[in-house]
């Protein structure tokens, strides 16, 4: 009786605390949780979650690498991410456990960095790991256990996609798997059993029928739902696009759910909301990280360029000199980047091409804005640009003396294709950026393989694969590098 007087005797904040925790405990306990069915279909519009069973996603991202050494199998860093969404109190629920090797911890909580609750009333958890966990399970209260793919350096497949949201015009029936294909591409290619999946941007476009700001629903339907066999097999490599900015309403303002759910950083390292006048023209800092065996290693630089404008129009010259200004930072880390540690070849994962073509006219040849900023920090070991943006499948190839990188753009995993580029540049010749390069192109949905054996002499083999009209998978041979 006297602990329980003591107790009561406490600062009314200390007392409630302890209720509050312990009603979160037992509304935890009462808690159903099921994994999410990556054949299920859902609504695009807003729902009110309700009831205490809860549905729940998990996935892995690679962040980066823990350091950098010759002659070594690289140590990559990650996190593992869990949402938990559908019931009424998802947003205040404790976080998981995770298992990784039978040790057990516990999950941390990335909701302070949720500033738009009522669009976002779902739970988001996070806990680091690097490439040494070999198993690794997310546990929930009520016993339901997912499994979440572990990091490995020794990468021999990588699926890539990009700009797969469904733009959702009113010709574009977004229900029908045929005419918006992601999902069907996310089953192929889990079916290769890549070993790591890059992610080019654009995983979501805006709906003029529901809204012109950013909500978990619509997440849910144009990327965790139908990308969902993929974020069971392998780990996440990500950079966003211009569909996930901050600074605009409309088709640009989701950056609120990129920066809540897929912003690379941990909530100590990333606390950007989309509230902060800081946020709303953010550049990213690059980071990379290195796979293979350690004798033989490829660096992958991941470049964030959401603000890379296409032209000079609609700048002024001052903005314009300042995102120049502020890419050529970012080009610099690249080149620094690229003398650390022993790395021959390297590979840039960017939204926007740093050259590609909408067309072979001078306004249709991009991007200026960071030809200019890389045009003295371009480190030789890069011998890919792996870009999207272009809403095609696109490949420029500079002649030998301009020594310059293959570009490939993989934009073609689920936006409506842009039906113009393929005539105009197809088969082409034409100077983009002082240099001579052919152009390739087609327009077909699909995603691109890369396979590579780091004990032989061969680089990496890419591979287009695609669907036809009549839904089979056909595939064309992009390049050994």
């Amino acid at each position: 009786m006297y602990q329980f007087i003591r107790f009561c005797r406490l600062p009314r904040g200390l007392l409630l605390f302890p209720i509050l925790t312990l009603l979160l405990a037992q509304g935890a306990l009462a808690a159903k949780y099921v994994e999410l069915d990556a054949n299920a279909k859902v609504s695009l519009q807003p729902t009110t979650p309700e009831g205490d069973t809860y549905t729940v996603i998990a996935w892995t991202q690679v962040t980066g690498m823990v350091s950098v050494s010759d002659g070594e199998v690289p140590l990559l860093k990650g996190v593992v991410r869990v949402v938990i969404f559908d019931g009424e109190n998802a947003i205040k629920l404790p976080c998981p456990q995770i298992k990784i090797d039978g040790a057990t911890f516990s999950m941390k909580s990335r909701t302070e960095l949720n500033q738009h609750e009522d669009n976002f009333p779902i739970g988001v958890c996070e806990y680091p790991i690097t490439s040494k966990a070999k198993k690794i399970r997310v546990v929930f209260s009520d016993g339901t256990e997912i499994k979440a793919p572990t990091l490995t350096a020794d990468v021999r497949q990588v699926g890539v996609i990009g700009d797969s949201g469904c733009r959702g015009d009113k010709d574009t029936d977004c229900d029908d798997d045929k005419v918006w294909p992601l999902r069907t591409i996310s089953k192929k290619l889990a079916s290769k059993d890549p070993d790591l999946i890059v992610h080019v941007g654009d995983f979501l476009y805006y709906k003029k029928e529901i809204n012109s700001d950013d909500f978990w629903q619509n997440w849910l339907y144009e990327f965790f739902l139908p990308a969902k066999h993929l974020l069971d097999k392998a780990p996440l490599a990500l950079v966003r696009g211009n569909h996930e900015r901050c600074d605009m309403e409309g088709s640009f303002h989701h950056g609120p759910g990129f920066f809540l759910m897929l912003q690379s950083g941990t909530v100590q390292e990333a606390r950007v909301t989309c509230n902060s006048a800081e946020d709303r023209y953010m550049y990213l800092p690059v980071w990379f990280f290195d796979v293979g065996n350690g004798k033989k290693n490829h660096r992958f630089f991941m470049l964030d360029t959401p603000y890379a404008a296409e032209a000079k129009e609609g700048l002024s010259e001052d903005e314009y000199k300042e995102r120049v200004k502020k890419f050529t930072v970012l080009a610099k880390e690249v080149k620094k980047g690229a003398k650390e540690g022993k790395v021959e070849k390297a590979t840039i994962v960017t939204h926007s091409p740093i050259w590609g073509a909408k067309g072979l006219d001078e306004d249709s040849l991009i991007n200026e804005m960071l030809q200019e900023a890389f045009a003295d920090n371009m480190p030789k070991s890069i011998k890919l640009i792996q870009a999207g943006h272009i809403h095609t499948h696109e490949t420029v190839r500079f002649k030998k003396s301009a020594k310059r990188p293959l570009v490939v753009v993989t934009g073609n995993s689920g936006v409506t294709l842009n039906e113009h580029v393929v005539g105009k540049v197809d088969g082409k010749e034409a100077k983009i950026d002082g240099a001579k390069a052919e152009f390739a192109a087609f327009e077909k949905f699909g995603y691109d393989l890369w396979e590579w054996d780091p004990e032989s002499n061969i680089g990496w083999k890419i591979t287009a694969h695609y669907l036809t009209k009549s839904g089979n998978w056909k595939k064309k041979k992009i390049k050994d590098h």
